[in-house]
Formats: structure tokens, sequence, C-alpha cells
């Protein structure tokens, strides 16, 4: 076996141990879901299901991206077992590729070119030993070959031409990472905001119902799953506020839930806003007078993407394990392609501020 680090365990790690043991939860149980509650609020999403493995992990993330044979994906050479067993899982076919270096044990960027071919569909990245691949040489990697790599492409699709984005309710940072130099975020949350900074991101703490930036800043503004905790006239402000600060001309991105079934934390104060009332919210905030349509006093639509929901909305009630069994079982009709193409569960919605506005 060869050593990469000697583990540091201590009295608290006996004493965690024992603790699980004692109580009797060897599986799930609350420390589990604890942990699935900070591992959710780190990454700023509504919950997160712990598995047994990376493996599974892997396996899903796969599964989730419609991977299977005939598709092949690069792994690197010099990792555990697992990255390349994941792939075997759904049918598709690891392709290795040489690290960088001795020093540098990382995937190669000019061995992945050269190992790309008509049927490669994804990279799978590993931090090996402490060492960070540099993602912004990856996602150019990435879009130069057509592999996917797991982030949120279709609304950077958009905004990519932007100099100077806005992204509201940013979290953690995820999105604002994906082009660092050319983002501002901005969250209620000052632990969001904290982690951001510490990452090296801008991002700065205020409300999103009134945005501490003069009109017309940005050429580019994003916002994602807020509008469903907002009542309409909340809402209509927040549109007000994000048609404010983007200058004439500059695109705004907006993902959002219209079913309520979906918000699974508070799904009590949870609002369904199908596109149609998003078109009438952002018509009654910029002129109560002006004609309904696409063509928007406030902006014109541009793009929009529906997310279906899956064949079979499995929902299991009573208890958490059956919970996050559902969430499992749709995640892989997701991969499968299994979901009802004919109805809606969300939608990202392209605008374009008109110019005289």
């Amino acid at each position: 076996m060869l050593l990469v680090a000697k583990p540091i365990l201590g009295e608290e790690e006996k004493a965690a141990l024992a603790a699980v043991v004692e109580d009797g939860w060897i599986t799930m149980g609350e420390r589990v879901r604890a942990f699935e509650r900070a591992f959710a609020g780190a990454h700023g999403v509504r919950d997160a299901v712990a598995v047994s493995s990376c493996t599974a992990g892997l396996h899903l993330v796969l599964a989730a991206l419609g991977l299977g044979p005939g598709d092949e994906v690069l792994v690197p050479a010099m990792t555990f077992v697992a990255t390349a067993a994941s792939v075997l899982h759904v049918g598709a076919t690891p392709v290795f590729v040489d690290i960088e270096r001795l020093d540098l044990p990382l995937m190669s960027l000019s061995d992945a070119a050269a190992k790309c071919t008509g049927r490669t569909r994804a990279a799978i990245l590993v931090h090996y030993a402490g060492y960070l691949p540099d993602r912004e040489r990856w996602r150019a990697f990435a879009q130069a070959h057509g592999v996917t790599l797991i982030e949120e492409r279709f609304a950077w699709r958009h905004l990519s031409s932007c100099r100077h984005v806005l992204d509201v309710a940013c979290g953690i940072g995820d999105f604002m990472s994906m082009r660092p130099q050319q983002t501002i975020g901005i969250d209620l949350n000052p632990c969001n905001v904290e982690f951001c900074q510490e990452r090296g991101l801008d991002a700065r703490v205020g409300d999103a119902l009134d945005l501490p930036f003069d009109a017309n800043s940005f050429d580019g503004v994003h916002s994602a799953q807020v509008m469903f905790a907002l009542d309409p006239g909340r809402a209509t402000r927040y549109l007000s506020e994000l048609l404010r600060v983007t200058r004439p001309g500059g695109t705004i991105v907006i993902s959002n839930l219209c079913d309520v079934h979906d918000v699974f934390q508070y799904p009590e104060v949870a609002r369904p806003y199908p596109p149609e009332a998003l078109f009438r919210m952002i018509h009654a905030a910029s002129s109560p007078n002006a004609e309904l349509g696409t063509r928007l006093t406030g902006a014109s639509l541009k793009a929009v993407r529906f997310r279906r929901p899956p064949l079979i909305n499995i929902r299991l009630a009573g208890s958490e394990r059956a919970w996050h069994l559902s969430t499992v079982l749709n995640a892989l009709q997701y991969g499968c392609g299994l979901r009802k193409f004919w109805r809606m569960q969300g939608y990202t919605v392209v605008l374009t501020k008109n110019p005289n506005s």
C-alpha cells in the first residue's frame, strides 16, 4: 500500500464514533441527517442526500447526465478505482488520461485532448493528494471539445458575453466561481457572503428587494430559485429591481420552480409562478398600460428552457429514508431520459432589457 498521508485521528474522533455505536443508529439516523443539512447549507441548496460511497455518488451523477453504452468518459490514470468503475456502472467506457507530471499528479490537458473522440461525452476531474485542477482551463477545454463538466451551462451560455454580471441570492458562489472575474454576488445570509469572500469571490450582503446598486449597473443579471418564496407584490418588486440594475440591451436569466411540491423545505410558503405569470409581473413592473406578449415593455423574451418532471414522480412518505429513496429513484429516471415531456416542473427564461427602458 502506498501511503499518501497519515490519518489524523484523536479523542474527538473516538468520542464521535462511540456516540454513534451507543445510540444504535449505525446507518441513517439523526447524525446523517445533520450532515446532509450542513452539506446542503455549505453548497447553497435546499437539501442533500447522503449515499453509501463516492462510487455511488459518481454513479448517480453519470446516470443523471444520461451517459451509457457507446459513450466515453475521460478519467485520470492516477486515481482510485471508483472513478473508472462508476463509468462502467452506467455502461460507458472509461478512457484513461495520463497525469501532467510526478509533482503535479492531475489529469493532463494535452493528453486529454489527444484522447478525445466523437464519442467523448464527459470528463471526471479528481482533486488528487491536495492538488486542485485549473478549472478555467478545463472549462475552456470542455467548450472546445464539447465535453460535459458538471456546472450550470444554459445560463452562462447567454451571459458569457456580458462583462459585468450580478448573481442575486448567490449562496456559496458556485455560479459566480464559473466566471469570477466578471461576476458580483449578493446574498442576505452573511455566512454565505463570508464563505464566498474566503473563496476569493466578490460577494456582498444585501437585500434582493432593494439591490444596493445604481440603475443600469450590469449588462447581465442571474437569479435562481428566488421567486417561489415571494408573494406576488414582493415578486413584482423583485423583478423591478432586476430590470432597474440591468443596462438597456442587457441579459436577465431567471430560473424558477412552478410546482409547489418541489419546494421540499418550505412548501407552505411556496407560490408557483409559471412563465406567463413572470411576463405579467415584468409588464406590471415597467408599465401597466402596455400590451402583453413576448415583447414586453421592460424586456423581450430571448430563450426559455423547461424542466420536465420524471415519468413517475415518486414521493414515498412515512420516513426520511423513504423520502431519500424517492429522490434517488427520481434522479435515476432523469438519467434514463424518463420524463414527462408534455408537462413543466420549472423553467429558465432568458430576457433582454429593451433598449429604450
